[in-house]
């Protein structure tokens, strides 16, 4: 099965959604809260969250760049 960018989007929704029936939390301040909590729990776990953030980040990155390609890819085939 091949993972697309709006798959990843879905799975972070549902943690979302977990997260605000969890709190109560409103749709503008989610994101927010739910990454200060992260950093709550990382720091109790021992974890470096800015190493995994920018981990993270790399993997945004690679995924989106992934993706771009493959769109470039079809549209070329598409083209000849």
């Amino acid at each position: 099965m091949h993972v697309t960018n709006n798959d990843r989007a879905a799975w972070a929704q549902v943690a979302i959604d977990a997260y605000q029936d969890a709190t109560g939390t409103d749709d503008e301040s989610a994101l927010g809260d739910l990454l200060c909590d992260l950093r709550h729990w990382a720091k109790r776990a021992d974890y470096d969250f800015d190493e995994y953030s920018a981990r993270g980040l790399m993997h945004f990155e690679a995924e989106v760049e992934e993706e771009e390609d493959r769109r470039v890819a079809v549209d070329e085939r598409s083209e000849e």
